[in-house]
């Protein structure tokens, strides 16, 4: 399991998901 890399992963899907919500 990458540490740094799941971090990382999740924070951009995270904020992907709010970019989307906001947008709707």
């Amino acid at each position: 399991v990458h540490g740094s890399d799941s971090v990382e992963s999740a924070a951009r899907e995270i904020s992907f998901f709010f970019g989307a919500s906001e947008q709707l």
